[in-house]
């Protein structure tokens, strides 16, 4: 099997950076109130230090007296989880705790991992700096958020995360182009391409029989696209497209 492509390989997961244009508060109130937020929501944004991060999950709650933190994934998966021991969590509060109208601003910290357990659909972390449940509680809806960079490093064994494929073309086996890939998604048993071809969205399954070059200093993947693939998904999306506007209308 391909290391580079697996999709068990610890680094090649479907983080899926948004097409959405929203601003950090929309972005913050859309992943802290909604726990099943779609991967779309997994969008990437310019922090004070004009780095760009990558919004992963969310507090759920407290856990226990000491200080630990119930954390959920928006893709519910964790295999970024290790990949640094240091994140940021961004937070709201009121700039006038006394006003129930007032305003809030974003808080923005960063702490460092001491330990991290699985827990139920998510996992427990400790934090160094967070060592009592009562200032854990001050970070429940906080939004966890990892440095991009992180996301469009090839290791060195050759593996990485799917998002360094974003916007990378896509041609067949006769090297005809088949569009751009604009994100990724899942079947429940491989990770799955979205490309764009024309304004139409097809998905190719993204697994070792079906690739047959990447190329990360041009931008661009030859595949093994199976026939009539791209003429049947773009046919479902179009038939979906008309039972929505019909729906719609009735």
């Amino acid at each position: 099997m391909n290391q580079n492509i697996s999709a068990n390989t610890k680094l090649n997961k479907n983080l899926n950076p948004s097409s959405i244009e929203l601003s950090n508060d929309e972005i913050l109130d859309a992943n802290s109130n909604n726990e099943n937020a779609k991967e779309s929501l997994q969008v990437l944004v310019t922090g004070p230090d004009n780095k760009v991060y990558r919004r992963l999950g969310k507090i759920r709650d407290a856990h226990g007296i000491r200080g630990e933190l119930y954390l959920i994934s928006f893709s519910k998966n964790f295999d970024w989880i290790h990949e640094s021991n240091e994140f940021s969590l961004v937070r709201r509060e009121k700039i006038n705790a006394h006003d129930p109208h007032s305003k809030t601003r974003e808080i923005i910290e960063k702490f460092e991992v001491q330990k991290v357990k699985r827990h139920k659909v998510g996992v427990i972390l400790k934090l160094k700096e967070i060592n009592d449940r009562t200032t854990a509680e001050k970070f429940k809806g906080a939004v966890l958020q990892m440095e991009e960079s992180i996301f469009q490093e090839v290791k060195a064994d050759g593996s990485y995360y799917l998002a360094k494929l974003l916007n990378f073309k896509v041609y067949n086996e006769a090297q005809e182009n088949c569009g751009n890939i604009v994100g990724f998604s899942s079947n429940g048993v491989q990770d799955l391409l979205e490309v764009n071809l024309d304004g139409k969205e097809y998905s190719i399954p993204y697994v070792d029989a079906l690739i047959i070059k990447k190329n990360f200093k041009e931008s661009w993947i030859s595949m093994r696209i199976p026939e009539g693939l791209i003429d049947i998904e773009s046919m479902d999306s179009e038939m979906d497209a008309s039972e929505e506007d019909s729906s719609e209308l009735n």
